[in-house]
Protein backbone atom coordinates (compact mmCIF):
# COMPACT_ATOMS: atom_id res chain seq x y z
CA UNK A 1 0.00 0.00 0.00
CA UNK A 2 2.97 2.48 1.00
CA UNK A 3 4.29 2.31 -2.65
CA UNK A 4 0.83 2.78 -4.45
CA UNK A 5 0.39 5.82 -2.42
CA UNK A 6 4.01 6.83 -3.16
CA UNK A 7 3.60 6.31 -6.71
CA UNK A 8 0.46 8.43 -6.73
CA UNK A 9 2.21 10.93 -5.05
CA UNK A 10 5.45 10.88 -7.96
CA UNK A 11 2.82 10.86 -10.33
CA UNK A 12 0.88 14.15 -9.08
CA UNK A 13 4.03 15.78 -8.59
CA UNK A 14 5.78 14.73 -12.25
CA UNK A 15 2.33 15.29 -13.64
CA UNK A 16 2.14 18.95 -12.85
CA UNK A 17 4.98 20.20 -13.15
CA UNK A 18 5.28 23.03 -16.02
CA UNK A 19 7.70 22.25 -18.66
CA UNK A 20 9.96 24.77 -18.04
CA UNK A 21 10.31 22.97 -14.22
CA UNK A 22 10.04 19.57 -15.66
CA UNK A 23 13.05 20.09 -17.82
CA UNK A 24 14.83 21.76 -15.17
CA UNK A 25 14.39 19.18 -12.64
CA UNK A 26 14.96 16.52 -15.96
CA UNK A 27 18.56 18.78 -16.50
CA UNK A 28 19.19 18.10 -13.18
CA UNK A 29 18.85 14.52 -12.91
CA UNK A 30 20.72 13.43 -16.24
CA UNK A 31 23.58 15.84 -14.94
CA UNK A 32 23.67 13.76 -11.69
CA UNK A 33 23.63 10.49 -14.02
CA UNK A 34 26.60 11.63 -16.49
CA UNK A 35 28.69 13.15 -12.76
CA UNK A 36 28.61 9.13 -11.68
CA UNK A 37 29.23 8.16 -15.13
CA UNK A 38 32.10 9.79 -15.59
CA UNK A 39 33.37 9.61 -12.33
CA UNK A 40 33.82 5.94 -13.10
CA UNK A 41 35.23 6.09 -16.40
CA UNK A 42 37.98 9.05 -15.76
CA UNK A 43 40.47 7.25 -17.56
CA UNK A 44 38.55 6.36 -20.60
CA UNK A 45 37.86 9.74 -21.22
CA UNK A 46 41.58 10.61 -21.55
CA UNK A 47 41.81 7.64 -24.18
CA UNK A 48 38.67 9.14 -26.37
CA UNK A 49 40.49 9.25 -30.09
CA UNK A 50 37.31 10.89 -32.22
CA UNK A 51 33.90 9.13 -31.05
CA UNK A 52 33.35 6.66 -28.38
CA UNK A 53 30.51 5.33 -26.42
CA UNK A 54 31.26 5.87 -22.60
CA UNK A 55 28.22 4.20 -21.29
CA UNK A 56 24.27 3.86 -20.23
CA UNK A 57 21.91 6.19 -18.32
CA UNK A 58 18.71 6.19 -17.06
CA UNK A 59 16.94 8.94 -19.32
CA UNK A 60 13.07 10.12 -17.40
CA UNK A 61 10.40 11.45 -19.62
CA UNK A 62 6.83 12.02 -19.27
CA UNK A 63 3.95 10.89 -22.13
CA UNK A 64 0.65 9.67 -22.61
CA UNK A 65 -2.22 12.28 -21.43
CA UNK A 66 -1.60 12.07 -17.64
CA UNK A 67 1.76 12.31 -18.15
CA UNK A 68 2.90 9.03 -16.88
CA UNK A 69 6.68 9.19 -15.92
CA UNK A 70 8.74 6.85 -17.57
CA UNK A 71 12.70 5.78 -17.69
CA UNK A 72 14.32 5.03 -21.46
CA UNK A 73 17.48 3.32 -21.50
CA UNK A 74 19.91 6.45 -22.67
CA UNK A 75 23.75 6.43 -24.15
CA UNK A 76 26.34 8.32 -23.80
CA UNK A 77 28.71 9.28 -26.59
CA UNK A 78 32.05 11.20 -26.28
CA UNK A 79 33.77 13.05 -29.10
CA UNK A 80 36.62 15.19 -29.39
CA UNK A 81 37.73 17.55 -32.13
CA UNK A 82 41.13 18.87 -31.96
CA UNK A 83 41.86 22.44 -32.60
CA UNK A 84 45.39 24.37 -33.52
CA UNK A 85 44.17 25.91 -29.83
CA UNK A 86 43.58 22.74 -28.27
CA UNK A 87 40.72 20.26 -27.98
CA UNK A 88 37.05 20.21 -27.58
CA UNK A 89 34.90 17.21 -25.86
CA UNK A 90 31.69 16.88 -27.05
CA UNK A 91 29.03 14.86 -25.44
CA UNK A 92 26.18 13.20 -26.11
CA UNK A 93 22.78 12.38 -24.91
CA UNK A 94 20.79 10.17 -26.91
CA UNK A 95 18.13 7.44 -26.54
CA UNK A 96 16.75 4.44 -28.95
CA UNK A 97 14.47 5.92 -32.09
CA UNK A 98 11.56 3.70 -33.30
CA UNK A 99 12.19 2.92 -36.48
CA UNK A 100 9.67 1.53 -39.52
CA UNK A 101 12.72 -1.00 -40.81
CA UNK A 102 13.74 -2.41 -37.55
CA UNK A 103 17.19 -0.88 -37.48
CA UNK A 104 18.87 0.52 -34.72
CA UNK A 105 18.56 4.26 -34.80
CA UNK A 106 19.52 6.58 -31.89
CA UNK A 107 17.68 10.08 -31.12
CA UNK A 108 19.58 13.13 -29.24
CA UNK A 109 18.62 14.45 -26.13
CA UNK A 110 20.70 16.81 -24.76
CA UNK A 111 24.66 17.65 -25.12
CA UNK A 112 27.66 19.13 -23.58
CA UNK A 113 30.57 20.76 -25.00
CA UNK A 114 33.94 21.27 -22.62
CA UNK A 115 36.80 22.98 -23.83
CA UNK A 116 39.25 20.28 -21.65
CA UNK A 117 39.78 17.43 -19.89
CA UNK A 118 40.08 19.64 -16.83
CA UNK A 119 36.63 21.38 -17.46
CA UNK A 120 35.31 17.65 -17.66
CA UNK A 121 36.83 17.08 -14.28
CA UNK A 122 35.51 20.25 -12.78
CA UNK A 123 31.81 18.86 -14.45
CA UNK A 124 32.37 15.99 -12.28
CA UNK A 125 33.76 17.52 -9.00
CA UNK A 126 32.17 21.02 -8.88
CA UNK A 127 33.31 23.25 -6.33
CA UNK A 128 32.24 23.32 -3.14
CA UNK A 129 29.45 25.86 -1.92
CA UNK A 130 30.32 25.76 1.33
CA UNK A 131 32.09 29.40 2.46
CA UNK A 132 35.60 29.15 3.19
CA UNK A 133 36.21 29.94 6.95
Amino acid sequence: MADLVKGMRDWLTYSTLDEDEWDTMRKVHLEQQLRRLFGACSEELETVTDSSELGEISVPVRSGALRRLRSLPGKVFVTKDEYEDGQQFKVHLMVSADTSDGSESWKPVCAWTFDSISEVADFVRPPSTEAAS
